[in-house]
């Protein structure tokens, strides 16, 4: 039984372990770097074990190559089951539930051989490996759930990694040095261990695909990086729609900005039997002297990040209800 400080040899001491694995080895690494899976896959090669990983999958980690997209490919040829997580950041690898390495090295060139890293190894330590193992099992099993109600959003296929590969090979050929922020993975929300913006991010991501697939998507939408609305844009100049998700005060709206013409509002205002039948609800009218006045409707007990399974209804909200409002406008001729 030993509990020690490690801060160099991680290379050696963590492969060393995963040559003697008898049943199973289990990753936690948010990088994954091409030469140390390369490494690992020769040890599989000889090997009936069950390997699972966590990991993250952010195109921009791709495009910087903090990790391997080839690597993941290697890795599920080699039959690992490979699932992403959105704001991960810990570090853990576990053999035969009486190993595990806790540390800061992430599973690549740097983390385990050139960093200057720390970690911690528990051997033989019963309650210890116990909970260690809990703790990835624990994370394993919420993605799963996630799964489940979102269509494997967080299992990392081929499929998926050949639509990365191939966006990121037309941004080389295209000379386009601009950033994605595109995180794939299942959201496991928790002030600790993901941000609410990393949240909005995905949720205003997934609600823009959603709109590209609409065959009568009449709108653009302008979306801020980490805010809690977008914007859409019909080509007038007079009006725009502002979309917004508040977490502190549980509901989802859509705001009609007007831009500062009072005679417009004013007419828009005297019609309001024409937004309560197409809207089906009596929406909120606030003139204001300075800036756009707006027209508005919510929804109510709504909080995004308790599920992902019922973002497409807010969606569906959001894009029928963005309609009505330039249906309305337009029939009344303004």
């Amino acid at each position: 039984m030993s509990i020690d400080i490690i801060y160099n040899n991680f290379e050696k001491e963590l492969f060393t372990k995963f040559k003697s694995a008898k049943n199973n080895i289990y990753i936690i690494s948010p990088f994954l770097g091409l030469d140390t899976i390369k490494k690992l896959i020769v040890i599989l090669k000889n090997k009936n074990i069950q390997i699972k990983l966590i990991t993250r999958f952010y195109r921009n980690d791709f495009i910087n190559n903090f990790s391997s997209l080839t690597g993941l490919e290697l890795l599920l040829d080699a039959g690992v089951e490979i699932m992403a997580l959105i704001g991960l950041h810990s570090k853990q690898y576990l053999v035969d539930n009486n190993f595990a390495l806790i540390s800061s090295a992430n599973f690549t060139n740097g983390g385990l051989i050139e960093n200057y890293e720390l970690g911690i190894i528990i051997e033989d330590e019963k309650k210890l490996n116990q909970k260690n193992l809990e703790y990835f099992i624990n994370l394993w099993t919420q993605m799963e759930k996630f799964n489940e109600i979102n269509n494997n959003k967080a299992i990392i296929s081929k499929k998926i990694i050949q639509v990365e590969k191939k966006y990121i090979l037309s941004k080389i050929n295209m000379f386009d040095n601009n950033k994605s922020d595109k995180k794939y993975g299942a959201i496991i929300y928790n002030k600790d261990n993901i941000t609410l913006s990393e949240i909005y991010d995905v949720f205003w991501d997934d609600f823009i695909k959603f709109c590209s697939k609409k065959r009568d998507n009449i709108f653009s939408i302008e979306h801020n990086k980490s805010k809690n609305w977008s914007n859409l844009h019909f080509g007038c100049k007079d009006y725009y729609l502002s979309l917004t998700c508040s977490k502190r005060y549980k509901k989802i709206t859509i705001g009609f900005y007007l831009s500062n013409n009072k005679e417009i509002y004013n007419n828009l205002k005297q019609n309001i039997l024409v937004f309560t039948t197409i809207l089906g609800e009596t929406p909120q009218f606030t003139e204001n002297g300075l800036k756009a006045s707006r027209i508005s409707i919510e929804k109510n007990n709504i909080d995004i990040t308790n599920s992902t399974s019922e973002w497409n209804e807010y969606y569906n909200w959001y894009y029928s209800n963005a309609c009505n409002f330039k249906r309305i406008y337009d029939s009344l001729n303004i």
